[in-house]
């Protein structure tokens, strides 16, 4: 391929760089489903075929059928892969639920006073029961309302 200036690229070589540019592309953003991978696999396995020295229409036929087979194939097993891992994940507040916490403040309903630490993080607490809770107790959190975490007292063994 001549390009101005009298630079010269061999079609295998601009396959692959195209190849190379979509699947940068495709890590750059992730917003594009992985059809950007999927174009960029196809570019690359076309360079494979053009560095063999196969037609450029059956160059542009390859790079079609192999990026509409990745499509079909590798981007919906891939997806379902990791939607599993991520439903299975419990994130954000979600994740508070169950996790013990320590008292840090009086946990008082009727007043609207109380605090709890998680983990690392303090936050608002009220007790599940309207029961006042000390300073200092162990509670397991059972829900999450707003920026308040309901708890109640940990079970002991």
């Amino acid at each position: 391929m001549h390009l101005p200036g009298g630079i010269y690229f061999e079609p295998w070589l601009v396959w692959v760089l195209v190849g190379i540019a979509f699947i940068i592309f495709e890590m750059l953003t992730m917003a594009t489903g992985f059809v950007m991978l999927c174009f960029g696999v196809g570019a690359v396995f076309t360079g494979l075929l053009a560095f063999l020295g196969v037609s450029f229409k059956f160059q542009l036929l390859a790079f079609s059928l192999i990026t509409l087979i990745v499509l079909a194939t590798f981007r919906d097993v891939y997806l379902k892969l990791i939607s599993k891992k991520t439903d299975s994940y419990v994130s954000n507040v979600g994740g508070l639920i169950g996790r013990e916490a320590t008292v840090t403040e009086d946990i008082d309903n009727k007043n609207g006073i109380g605090r709890a630490r998680v983990g690392g993080e303090l936050w608002a607490a009220r007790s599940e029961n309207d029961s006042i809770v000390k300073a200092g107790m162990l509670v397991t959190v059972k829900q999450v309302d707003g920026n308040k975490v309901i708890v109640a007292l940990k079970e002991s063994k």
